[in-house]
């Protein structure tokens, strides 16, 4: 699954190119820049979250994992596959594919960097890191004159952490191998050209990371053992993602969402388009083609159908075609956690309620014909339904902690708190964004140190308890801190 050239978000452009395979059309990502991360085990396509695109996956518009020492014209997949870039056209959705005669105008494509999704299992190897951890955090902008300031930022921000390296007595010859990823960054106009809100540089030698973030950070320059992650917290904590899935007889799209911006996902072929493509003659073919190597072929399915069917064939047909595409998505998603809201007419989206059986589907759907609504509105409609719904599971949860504070099975403590992260007992954590804690904490004998300032060796407590937490499946709110339940520093709900 890939996202495609139709993003949705304020001020962002869909555009979409249609191409010939199997004797159909196949939607394919080809807005620039074109980028590359992963679902599952698959590599695929993303949008950046530039003036244009975004490459939201429901991470609150899109987190961008670049690696910035690649040649410029080529672009490295994570597992090593090499991808040929290119300038491509792309044309809007609603003036139709390129097949169609359609006006197109073409869109130049900046250098390309490999790129990940922002995932839990990211976030827990990064903080899995030790040694010289240099992590970087800084507001950037999208257009307009304060985009010339943004490098300027960087430069700063590196030479602050060059002078912290230097006063750990690390040789000149070490600091620099250890910036020089960041250093590249300085002169690479088009990297500036398609910024987000805010930029993250984590370098340690071993690993350098670059995300693109539609969050906007405090400039930060921070040297320690470990990375400093607390800011990218509020990407993964819940309530920051979700999947639209509009349905009907003519068209399937998928949309991965957060609360401020969306991206469709270009379905791969497990899942059916359309009915028609799940009936239709074409892929009839190309299934009796692929019937001999179905084993280890195509994992998409076949419905075949009889001509002048009535009433009763065509709700036989659709409710084929509703497990047919259940099927193709639960092959598809790696992630069914992650709530899903329906849109389409109460005939189709109520049969594939029944069918379905994707574990997070919302019992409200966005009501009527998606295929009139663009991708954008579909994305205000569907926060309509979903927005109670994280609201509800943050307040149950906060519920849960009053109720069972001083009974054992929760806690305001912070050495509790982190005792019981380590032990994988915490199922919802609340932490305020915006405050830190200082010290050092030992699980092994469990002993806590709070310090007054960052110092050598020490680490952002609630950090720590935050991602110990998402590695072990809990839930994480991260809220105001006037809205933290018992006021206090940290709020813990244990599962026992």
């Amino acid at each position: 699954m890939r996202p495609t050239g139709r993003s949705c978000g304020a001020g962002l452009s869909p555009k979409r190119l249609f191409r010939p395979s199997g004797g159909r059309h196949h939607a394919v990502s080809l807005l620039a820049p074109r980028l590359l991360f992963t679902v599952g085990e698959r590599a695929i396509d993303a949008l950046s979250d530039s003036e244009e695109s975004s490459a939201a996956f429901g991470v609150e518009g899109g987190a961008i994992d670049v690696e910035p020492s690649l040649e410029p014209g080529r672009a490295i997949e994570k597992h090593g596959r090499e991808v040929p870039m290119s300038q491509t056209q792309s044309n809007d959705r609603n003036s139709g594919s390129a097949t169609s005669g359609s006006p197109s105008r073409s869109v130049s494509s900046p250098r390309q960097v490999p790129s990940r999704l922002l995932r839990r299992d990211d976030l827990a190897e990064l903080a899995a890191h030790r040694g010289t951890c240099i992590s970087i955090y800084l507001p950037t902008h999208r257009k307009g004159p304060e985009i010339e300031q943004d490098p300027i930022r960087l430069k700063n921000l590196l030479t602050r952490a060059e002078r912290e390296l230097a006063a750990r007595e690390l040789e000149e010859d070490r600091i620099r191998a250890l910036m020089k990823p960041a250093r590249r960054l300085l002169d690479d106009d088009d990297f500036w050209r398609h910024q987000s809100d805010g930029l993250a540089v984590l370098l340690n030698g071993d690993t350098e990371r670059v995300f693109r973030l539609p969050i906007s950070f405090s400039e930060r320059a921070h040297v320690a053992d470990h990375f400093y992650l607390k800011p990218l917290l509020p990407l993964l904590t819940q309530g920051s993602r979700f999947y639209v899935l509009a349905l009907s007889r003519g068209e399937v799209r998928l949309l991965a969402a957060s609360p401020h911006r969306c991206a469709e996902i270009e379905l791969d072929e497990a899942v059916p388009r359309s009915l028609a493509d799940a009936l239709g003659y074409d892929w009839e073919q190309r299934s009796l083609q692929f019937h001999g190597q179905r084993r280890g072929g195509s994992r998409r399915e076949t419905i075949f159908h009889g001509h002048g069917a009535g009433t009763d064939d065509r709700e036989s047909e659709l409710r084929r075609f509703l497990e047919v595409l259940d099927r193709g998505l639960r092959q598809t998603l790696s992630e069914t956690g992650i709530p899903m809201v329906l849109a389409g007419v109460d005939e189709v989206t109520s049969l594939f309620r029944q069918l379905s059986s994707y574990p997070q589907l919302l019992e409200e759907s966005v009501v009527g014909n998606p295929d009139d609504l663009s991708n954008e509105q579909l994305h205000e409609r569907a926060l309509e339904v979903v927005r109670p719904v994280f609201d509800s599971e943050r307040q149950a949860a906060a519920g849960r902690f009053a109720e069972r504070l001083g009974t054992g099975k929760a806690s305001d403590r912070l050495a509790e708190v982190l005792d019981a992260a380590h032990e994988g007992r915490i199922e919802a954590l609340f932490v305020p964004r915006g405050r830190e804690v200082w010290g050092r904490y030992d699980p092994r004998r469990r002993e806590l140190m709070r310090l007054e300032a960052p110092q050598d060796d020490a680490e952002e407590l609630l950090d720590h308890a935050a991602m110990q937490c998402l590695a072990t499946g809990a839930t994480v709110y991260a809220v105001e801190p006037d809205a933290m339940p018992g006021g206090g520093e940290i709020a813990a709900v244990y599962r026992y």
